[in-house]
């Protein structure tokens, strides 16, 4: 095409195509966007963003439920990566930062060495887990082949015991299955004061061993009945292992808390004050009776609760019920509800004309928690851990 033809063309078409591309500009910036965009902090308030922490290995978690569950490769694994993470925290450094005993460390590998070396046993096994910590023990250090029958409740956690592994178990533990439960000959049956009186009798009847199990009033509790089980069901270095890997978990967690708070202070920021409580009919705040005030006391620098129910708690309760106006005076900046997430009670905290005055709710800082992972009496009590320092990693 000529040059002058060109020429004339563009003169011609150019205003045209210059007031399509303005009319859409103009368009697009009057148009809202349907996406509503991710909140977050500024930088400097961000302690996600840091360099120190994102050097850090990844903890999530998902993976965590998977070591907990009994994979020993996976535990090992963590324990070195956290020891690093832990080594570089304090190269930085952050003060308080904690390790596994060298000796503690050094054992974890001996096993995870010893275990990934052995041969694969032939299940030999034949037990009867009537507690929830029982069972959550068995499923981490036995195969579900070894398993006589669960508690039917665990069925329904799905969370923790996925379907496929539970249906490995036929049978569930009642009075209507003892004539099953006594074909299958257990060895030994793991029972608590709390147990069905009647299933205990007709296990004791069929001559099963019984083994009595201790409250689990602390998280040492815990982990002495973890060790008391696996010696029982000839599995001690797995249970060794696991207990292990609890306290590097609480550590790995610890660390990253604390991380957080040296960049709050770095900036000249208060820490965020953190008050959790428990609903069901009405809000009740833990106390150090319970496995989440056990969990509290790690973090006295956030938590506000448990010196709120010091002044309130009588000797031998294991929770303080709060009412609104308490909840007001307190102004919590973040809020942790245990409890079943609905959004009727989420609607119900928003459109109180009292609970919207306080600070987290007015800020969407208040979160929910699984009152089944939080109230776990089980290894599982380190996701519980994870869950609330995670509400405080990733606030906005």
């Amino acid at each position: 095409m000529p040059m002058h033809k060109f020429s004339k063309t563009t003169k011609l078409y150019l205003p045209i195509v210059l007031f399509i591309v303005g009319w859409w500009v103009i368009a697009f910036k009057a148009t809202p966007s349907l996406v509503e965009p991710v909140a977050s902090l500024p930088t400097k308030k961000n302690p996600i963003s840091t360099p120190a922490d994102n050097k850090l290995s990844k903890l999530e978690k998902t993976t965590l439920k998977q070591a907990l569950a009994g994979d020993v490769a996976l535990m090992t694994q963590l324990i070195v990566e956290w020891d690093i993470d832990a080594q570089f925290l304090q190269s930085v450094p952050v003060t308080g930062t904690q390790r596994l005993s060298q000796a503690a460390f050094l054992r974890s590998q001996e096993i995870g060495r010893f275990l990934a070396s052995s041969k694969k046993t032939t299940p030999s096994g034949s037990y009867l887990p009537q507690t929830y910590a029982a069972a959550s023990y068995l499923f981490a250090l036995v195969s579900p082949d070894e398993i006589v029958a669960i508690p039917e409740f665990i069925r329904n956690e799905t969370e923790l015991y996925p379907k496929e592994l539970t249906d490995q178990v036929p049978l569930n533990i009642d009075r209507y299955n003892s004539e099953k439960l006594f074909l299958r000959k257990p060895q030994i049956a793991f029972v608590a004061h709390y147990s069905d009186p009647m299933v205990v009798q007709a296990l004791s009847n069929q001559g099963i061993l019984l083994h009595t199990m201790r409250s689990p009033l602390t998280i040492d509790d815990l982990t002495s009945e973890l060790i008391a089980i696996g010696e029982i069901v000839n599995h001690p270095m797995e249970a060794e292992l696991l207990r292990i890997f609890i306290d590097a978990a609480f550590i790995a967690l610890d660390n990253r808390l604390l991380l957080m708070a040296s960049n709050f202070l770095r900036y000249s920021e208060s820490l965020p004050r953190i008050l959790v409580i428990n609903h069901h009919q009405s809000f009740h705040i833990p106390t150090l009776k319970t496995l989440t005030g056990q969990l509290l006391s790690r973090i006295p620098d956030w938590d506000i609760s448990l010196d709120y129910v010091k002044k309130k708690a009588k000797e031998q309760e294991w929770t303080v019920p709060i009412d609104k106006e308490n909840l007001l005076n307190l102004d919590p900046d973040h809020l942790i509800i245990i409890g079943r997430k609905g959004n009727d009670l989420e609607k119900k905290i928003i459109n109180d004309p009292c609970l919207r005055e306080i600070k987290a709710v007015k800020n969407r800082q208040f979160y929910f928690l699984d009152e089944t992972i939080q109230h776990s009496p089980s290894q599982y009590i380190v996701l519980a851990y994870y869950d609330i320092i995670h509400t405080l990693l990733w606030s906005r």
